[in-house]
């Protein structure tokens, strides 16, 4: 049956929204995240360019994996509508934080595990040789 079978194959219910509250980190408020969509998940080449220079600290995966949580962030109403880049504000949080940043990832990846994606993007293809 071959590609037609993907057509019985249903899709996953929607996820709900991660809320992480900043209250065990004496904090006010809550970030909310959605779940990733499948181009979320892939890293926008001017996008990870400009993470890098910006933070040259932070190794590849760290800095997709933030950009994923950027992509997904919910804003509220107290960003109040401003032209914020979550991701930036992600990897702020990530260099003068460090407690918050790995609370907000573990967080994150318990509730939209993506078995390790992104980390399989270096794989060659073994058929095209």
């Amino acid at each position: 049956m071959g590609l037609q079978s993907l057509k019985t194959v249903k899709p996953k219910a929607l996820q709900p929204n991660l809320v992480i509250d900043l209250a065990d980190f004496d904090g006010e408020g809550t970030l909310t995240f959605r779940a990733p969509k499948a181009a979320d998940i892939f890293p926008d080449a001017s996008e990870l360019r400009d993470a890098k220079i910006q933070f040259p600290e932070f190794k590849e995966p760290m800095l997709q994996s933030i950009l994923v949580m950027g992509r997904t962030y919910v804003p509220d109403e107290t960003d109040n509508g401003q032209a914020i880049t979550p991701w930036r504000s992600i990897a702020i949080i990530a260099r003068e934080n460090s407690d918050l940043f790995f609370y907000m990832m573990a967080q994150y990846g318990t509730a939209f595990p993506q078995d390790d994606i992104t980390g399989r993007k270096e794989v060659g293809n073994d058929s095209a040789e």
